[in-house]
């Protein structure tokens, strides 16, 4: 009789933990998730190998991590920093930024080591999104417009550093061809196109605005020159946002796939390139000219979303990921980057709850209407998540049977329930992307047994009100799982590049909006780099605010200062001619 009694307060103490058999089950379900310090070696090892493939001329065709050359060019003479690093002249410019489902424009005024800034942020639907090319870019350059005409700039002529956080082949400075559309973006007659030619052309449908494009880069380019302005040791730009990429400086030497802008055999891009947009790229050609002289560098952008597209990190990747990228637009493309960005991390966790609570039936189980667990027991452990509605009213209708046979809930409650269950298969927790990446945020920030912002995140996301202590314990297991394993490959694909580069010490440039407003991420990412990086190199997680569009800018900048020494040299070298 003793024995009896102690083993049923021995189950109730269970069924009153918050780390029962149903959390239990739901951590084992989740292993998957875990990726080991030696699988992340190995991540490092087989990155450096993709990086080896993009950078040889003869493989970077069939690489999956293209490498792809930006043009800037930085060069050493004695302590003072040419090329594209040099200082930028003072003015006013404009920033384009462009790679979400917003956009920005910005005011660069440059006074010396000075900046102000003036931005204002557009909304992109779904519909521009999806459609036309020419459609995008003309509500790019009427926007453009509109920020011109609210800040009394229509008089002047403005130069624009364009921000474009998609896969580009750049040919020169200002010469860039889509590769491909990523991070839900889909807009017909854009890839393979020039995308600052499409720019100019809206701009130029458009009276009144009087605005050149000056340079194209990539946002990691962008927050990796805004840093260098603050820190000439910032040699790598990383973005983890609603998507993730990087860049970092190589020696030109090292890049065999590398195609000057002379080279280009592209009818389109000859016929985009005017006589005031030729001296962009004067630069490269005069490194190039020097290039025996002066030992330099360039910005690579790897472009590593795509890492993992070849089949290479199948070992790593579970059931989620690969419903994940089923789903999306772009299938088997950017595996490393659905494993990692803001785009996608809700998305995981959603998918994961909805296993554990519609076919592992350890979440959401509304446990206090059904004293034992005894109805949510019988109910199969198998099925689709999106069953049909019939055959599950027949089961609710069923289970209600027995709760009147048995005596158990009322029949309030059991109301209650079947209204629960609806919510679950017909609600939002089966409806894609409805639980955002803002909320796993918010719930990693609550505190150790804690769980006020997981229970807001629930009722805002999914209309959940009934969450349980164990069942915000599973979410916050199942979120601190994804983002922890998105920290943890960034900080291989970092380690990486820092091992490659082989520098005693280097700032990296960091923007975007998982390492800006996720509670752990720069922590946890910080941790496991240094842990991945050799001892003997040396490294800061430098924060770029706004770095991307001031990146730009300050490009933009440069590349006009470049061109008043380029024509002040022909007019001196003319004026020579003429005397002699």
């Amino acid at each position: 009789m003793a024995r009896k009694v102690s083993n049923a307060l021995a189950e109730a103490r269970q069924s009153h933990s918050i780390f029962n058999r149903d959390y239990m089950r739901a951590e084992l379900a989740t292993r998957s998730l875990i990726i080991s310090h030696q699988q992340l070696e190995l991540t490092c090892q087989l990155l450096e190998s993709e990086f080896k493939r993009g950078l040889g001329r003869e493989t970077n065709k069939e690489a999956s991590v293209k490498m792809y050359p930006t043009h800037l060019i930085d060069r050493q003479d004695e302590q003072n920093s040419m090329g594209h690093f040099a200082e930028p002249e003072e003015g006013k410019f404009l920033a384009l930024d462009l790679g979400g489902t917003n956009f920005r424009v910005i005011l660069v005024e440059l006074d010396g080591s000075n900046f102000h800034m003036d931005n204002e942020i557009f909304s992109l639907s779904q519909e521009l999104m999806h459609g036309p090319g020419n459609q995008l870019f003309d509500y790019i350059a009427e926007c453009l417009h509109k920020f011109v005409l609210k800040r009394n700039l229509s008089s002047h002529r403005l130069p624009l550093g364009f921000t474009f956080s998609f896969p580009i082949q750049q040919d020169g400075l200002a010469h860039a061809r889509l590769v491909s559309w990523t991070k839900g973006f889909k807009c017909s007659g854009v890839e393979g196109k020039d995308v600052v030619a499409l720019l100019k052309e809206a701009i130029d449908r458009r009276p009144g605005l009087d605005i050149e494009v000056m340079a194209v880069v990539n946002d990691t380019t962008g927050t990796l020159i805004s840093c260098a302005f603050k820190n000439r040791e910032c040699r790598i730009g990383l973005i983890v946002g609603t998507g993730t990429n990087a860049c970092y400086m190589e020696d030109v030497d090292n890049v065999h796939c590398m195609r000057p802008p002379d080279m280009v055999d592209d009818s389109s891009n000859k016929q985009a390139t005017t006589t005031e947009s030729q001296p962009h790229d004067d630069t490269w050609s005069q490194a190039k000219e020097q290039q025996q002289q002066q030992p330099h560098s360039t910005v690579i952008n790897t472009e590593w979303g795509a890492f993992g597209d070849n089949g290479v990190l199948d070992f790593v990747r579970n059931k989620w990921d690969e419903d994940i990228d089923r789903q999306s637009l772009n299938t088997g493309r950017q595996k490393f980057e659905k494993m990692i960005s803001g785009l996608y991390i809700g998305e995981i966790c959603r998918l994961i709850m909805c296993d554990m609570a519609l076919n592992e039936k350890v979440l959401f189980q509304s446990s206090e209407l059904t004293p034992t667990g005894m109805m949510n027991r019988r109910s199969s452990s198998s099925g689709s998540i999106y069953k049909n509605y019939h055959q599950q009213q027949q089961q609710l209708e069923q289970q209600q049977q027995i709760l009147e046979q048995e005596n158990l809930p009322c029949l309030a409650d059991s109301f209650k329930f079947n209204e629960r269950q609806r919510l679950l298969t017909e609600g939002k927790l089966v409806t894609r992307f409805a639980f955002e990446t803002r909320f796993v945020s918010q719930v990693e920030s609550d505190p150790i047994d804690v769980f006020d912002n997981t229970r807001r995140a629930l009722k805002e996301a999914f209309g959940i009100d009934w969450a349980s202590d164990q069942d915000c314990a599973i979410v916050k297991l199942i979120c601190s799982r994804v983002s922890t394993r998105a920290a943890h490959l960034v900080s291989a694909a970092v380690a990486c590049l820092l091992n490659k580069m082989a520098r005693p010490y280097t700032v990296v440039g960091v923007d975007g909006s998982m390492f800006r407003y996720h509670p752990h991420f720069h922590s946890i990412m910080a941790k496991k780099t240094k842990e991945l990086t050799r001892p003997e190199y040396k490294f800061q997680l430098m924060f770029s605010e706004d770095g991307s569009g001031r990146g730009a800018a300050i490009v933009a900048s440069v590349a006009c200062k470049q061109r008043r020494i380029s024509r002040e040299a022909t007019s001196r070298k003319t004026s020579l001619a003429q005397v002699g």
